[in-house]
Order: C-alpha cells, then sequence, then structure tokens
C-alpha cells in the first residue's frame, strides 16, 4: 500500500525568501510563527518591511510512504 500527503511549505519555498535561509524581504529575522507553515504569512503583519507575504516559489512537496498492510 502507498499513501500520498501534501508537506506544508516552509519560508524557504517562498519567492521573498533571502540566500535560502531564515530572512525574506518582510522580516530580518523570519518570525517562529511563520517558519514552519509559511501559508501562515497570507496578509501583511504588524512589525513586517513592505507588503510581502507567501508566494510560493515553486510546486508543493509530496511525501509518498509505503508500508505493507497487515492481516
Amino acid at each position: 500500500m502507498d499513501d500520498t500527503k501534501a508537506m506544508p511549505f516552509t519560508c524557504r519555498q517562498c519567492k521573498h525568501n533571502l540566500v535560502g535561509g531564515m530572512t525574506c524581504k518582510a522580516f530580518d529575522i523570519i518570525p517562529e510563527q511563520f517558519a514552519d507553515n509559511a501559508v501562515l504569512h497570507n496578509s501583511v503583519v504588524e512589525g513586517q518591511k513592505g507588503s510581502y507575504v507567501f508566494e510560493a516559489s515553486g510546486e508543493q512537496e509530496v511525501r509518498r510512504d509505503y508500508y505493507f498492510a497487515e492481516g
């Protein structure tokens, strides 16, 4: 059996991310609340620079798990 699951986007997959790290055009240091689920940054928040929000730089990654069915 196998199962597929769309993985959440991370800040590193945003077109506004700088140098593939934890900084971007909106934040000198990306807040923890967005780092693991960048899609949450879908509107301008207090303290950010400009009007940048998450925009995917590519397709969402999909994880495929394979396992044996018992029985």
